[in-house]
């Protein structure tokens, strides 16, 4: 075999197994419109999920949605506010992202989960949470969906809300105890537009129902227990 034959041998196999390369999906062009809202929670063990405030974060497109539109470039160093949201105005949606919690900002231990670069999906101008839940003893963490909440109507209907608004959950129950839960509705830039009592609880305590007054143009809503 000649060292020309040997030489082009070698050059080949190191354009193939070069060190260090990695392949990552080819983003889509940026066209349309898109847009989502991140929304960071924290999980006491045992406890009912918080607002995580203040996280540091970075977001890489993994795969397109049905209809998707927008931009897939990837999200450095973005922080949520003081209620855990951050408003993209026009990231790929529908789309699954992958999500890094990071260490810089508030519940630092979350970003050493093992499953930290959480993949998922967010919906095209809605909201999609991201939990970390503690383990016992409180150090450390998993990311994770969180707890078993569906609204209903969703998203809502613009500009004309619908007469009631109804959350039901199978991750625990709501109650009048300390009064009844407060609704929260925001637009899609994370704006809190409308804050109001529910006004009932259904007797199994799974659903508490709410009656917008607002005429906006939010397809987003939240409620909880205050």
């Amino acid at each position: 075999m000649s060292k020309r034959w040997l030489w082009w041998l070698a050059f080949s196999l190191g354009a193939v197994f070069l060190p260090g390369s990695s392949c990552s999906p080819k983003l889509p062009p940026n066209q349309g419109s898109g847009g989502f809202i991140v929304h960071t929670l924290y999980v006491p063990y045992g406890e009912h999920a918080e607002n995580a405030e203040y996280v540091d974060f970075n977001m890489s497109w993994v795969q397109d949605g049905a209809g998707a539109g927008g931009d897939a470039s990837p999200i450095k160093n973005q922080e949520t506010d003081d209620l855990g949201l951050w408003a993209s105005a026009n990231g790929r949606a529908p789309a699954v992202w992958s999500f890094d919690w990071l260490p810089a900002g508030t519940f630092p231990a979350c970003a050493t989960a093992p499953d930290n670069g959480i993949q998922l999906g967010f919906g095209k101008a809605m909201e999609t949470s991201v939990a970390c839940y503690a383990p016992p003893g409180g150090s450390g963490g998993s990311l994770g969906d969180p707890p078993d909440y569906s609204l209903h109507p969703n998203p809502l209907n613009i500009p004309s809300p619908p007469s009631q608004v109804s959350v039901e959950t199978t991750a625990g129950t709501f109650n009048s105890t300390y009064g009844l839960p407060v609704a929260q509705y925001f637009d899609e830039y994370g704006n809190l537009v409308e804050q109001q009592n529910a006004t009932s609880i259904s007797s199994n305590g799974s659903s508490p129902t709410s009656r917008p007054q607002t005429s906006t143009t939010s397809e987003l809503a939240r409620m909880w227990a205050s």
